[in-house]
């Protein structure tokens, strides 16, 4: 980097933030909450026309006293010409040197941020380099050989189901809906209300033929009335069954090798990187996306819950799913329309994968 531009002509000297390489930036220290163990410091403030070097920043526990007699908590630590440390504050920087405080605290953070990327990256790639073959293990589990296998499975259900579902996966609260018949218990009320009072008048004020017809109204009025109605039955479990077919094995197998191919490559370059910052939110998002598609395994497994498939049942149940035959089966159902006969049911490979790349890596970089 190069210098900092300043306010006034109080201060003539130069106040640099060195540019350090990659490799110097890994083992350099910008920031400490022990400023001490950087150095001798002066017991005198540093000249107007003295040259001073950034070194790094601190954070102290109880206040410490800067080159001007003032108590700051937090501050830079700056060498001067004669390789004396000098504790300046903001303030003191500013009013005593009129130096642009900000670009200098910018540039300084650009380098924080740059070091903490690199030696995120550093740590990183040497554990995905590590874990080489616990994660190609990973890809080859018989889960995801069963993930794909239910996903071809539930493609052959009726597809009035399949659509459903479909719709389901695409609406914002991805709720399984159905019509039900229901009881109208006020209707029902209603009825027989209004039945019995046309029979009490044609007792009293109609003939023979209106009396037999209020007769047979207040017997009809007995009649259990229905209305369907939409209810909502349960959020559609495991949704990537539903929305493609691309399979489980073929991604996770080109996630994995692209991260240990750049693990290898990061680990193996001691020089300098382009865009740190950038490669380690590239290996975050990548690494998270290999995490969720494990995560399709725990939703397919879920679905196989014994209130999940109770639930399921019920909503096949409804009016709009009447011609569908369901039966229970202790690990799954079996769906008939027709001559069509499908049979969904957990397989015993379909388990949980416990591995995942944020929590074995504490990819928190982004």
């Amino acid at each position: 980097m190069g210098q900092v531009a300043k306010k006034s002509s109080k201060y003539s000297g130069v106040l640099k933030v060195r540019k350090y390489s990659d490799v110097e930036l890994r083992g350099m220290s910008l920031f400490t909450n022990d400023p001490s163990s950087f150095g001798d410091f002066a017991n005198v403030q540093p000249r107007q026309d003295e040259d001073l070097t950034f070194i790094t920043q601190y954070e102290a526990r109880d206040d410490l006293v800067c080159a001007f007699g003032h108590h700051h908590k937090r501050g830079f630590v700056l060498r001067g010409e004669d390789d004396k440390c000098h504790l300046i504050g903001c303030d003191c920087a500013r009013t005593r040197y009129g130096i642009e405080w900000d670009t200098f605290v910018k540039e300084v953070d650009v380098q924080l941020e740059r070091q903490k990327s690199l030696a995120w990256l550093h740590s990183v790639s040497g554990q995905i380099v590590d874990a080489k073959s616990e994660l190609l293990a990973v890809v080859d589990d018989p889960a995801v050989a069963a993930f794909d296998q239910l996903r071809v499975r539930v493609r052959r259900l009726p597809q009035r189901i399949v659509k459903a579902c479909l719709d389901a996966a695409h609406l914002p609260d991805k709720w399984l809906r159905g019509d039900y018949s229901e009881r109208d218990l006020l209707q029902e009320r209603k009825n027989k209300e209004k039945a019995r009072t046309a029979y009490s008048r044609a007792l009293k004020e109609g003939d023979s033929r209106q009396i037999k017809m209020a007769e047979s109204d207040l017997r009809h009025c007995e009649n259990p009335v229905f209305v369907s109605k939409e209810r909502s039955v349960l959020r559609l479990p495991a949704q990537t069954l539903w929305l493609a077919n691309h399979k489980m094995h073929p991604r996770l197998d080109q996630i994995a090798k692209g991260l240990i191919n750049t693990a290898e490559t990061l680990a193996g370059r001691p020089g300098e990187f382009n865009h740190p910052d950038m490669v380690a939110k590239s290996i975050t998002a990548t690494a998270t996306q290999f995490d969720s598609i494990l995560d399709e395994i725990d939703q397919a497994v879920a679905m196989f819950a014994p209130a999940n498939l109770e639930l399921f049942a019920q909503w096949l149940a409804a009016d709009n799913f009447r011609d569908i035959k369901v039966r229970r089966l202790p690990r799954g159902l079996t769906l008939s329309e027709g001559d069509n006969t499908v049979t969904i049911e957990r397989a015993a490979e379909l388990n949980a994968v416990p591995f995942r790349l944020g929590g074995r890596f504490h990819l928190d970089i982004a």
